[in-house]
Parts: structure tokens; sequence; C-alpha cells
């Protein structure tokens, strides 16, 4: 509803189509953001979170696919910063929860 707020507020008109645009836009982000909510009720943090860190690179994906903006150096620097911390959480998380599963270890 926000950016048909903000439309509207300038006095611009939006077609039928734009406003189902919005309204699809809209859905598809409550549904994704419920699942995602569901996700963590299901499984640890550490394995849903490189899920997260992947909207950097699908962003990054759809702005060079749609817009044909290709991230300069410094923010594919960053983007790979990110994306590779996230994996190196996601596997520390992993090898974790498999020790905590093994549990104590006996000494000798």
């Amino acid at each position: 509803l926000t950016p048909y707020c903000v439309v509207a507020a300038i006095g611009l008109h939006l077609t039928q189509t734009e406003l189902l645009a919005f309204f699809a836009m809209g859905t598809a982000t409550t549904i994704g953001h419920f699942l995602f909510t569901l996700a963590y009720r299901e499984a640890s943090s550490t394995l849903i979170a490189p899920f997260t860190y992947l909207q950097l690179f699908w962003a990054a994906g759809f702005g060079w696919l749609i817009f044909g903006h290709v991230p300069d150096g410094l923010s594919s620097l960053g983007i790979a910063m990110i994306g590779l911390s996230g994996i190196g959480i996601a596997l520390h998380g992993r090898l974790v929860s498999r020790r905590d599963r093994k549990g104590p270890q006996a000494k000798p």
C-alpha cells in the first residue's frame, strides 16, 4: 500500500494493471516473509541465515538482468564478503550442532 499512497500523494493515477502489479508484489512479499518465519520455527537460524544472504546475490542479478546495472568493484567486494561470512557462519553452526548431538566425549 505504501507505493500506492506515495503515488496518490504526488497526484499520479495508476492503471488497473499497475495496481494489480502492486497488489501481486505485496502479496508475494507477505507470503515470502510468512514462510521465512515458519522456517525459523522448524530449523536453526544457522541453517536458514545463508538464504537471507542470498538476497544480495538475487538483487544484484535482477538489477543486472532487468535494469542493466552491474555492481561496481566495491559493491561486488562487499557482496562477496557478506556472502562468504554467511557461509562461514552456517558451516560453523553446522559443526557445533553436530558436536552437540554426539554428546560429551569420554576423556581417557
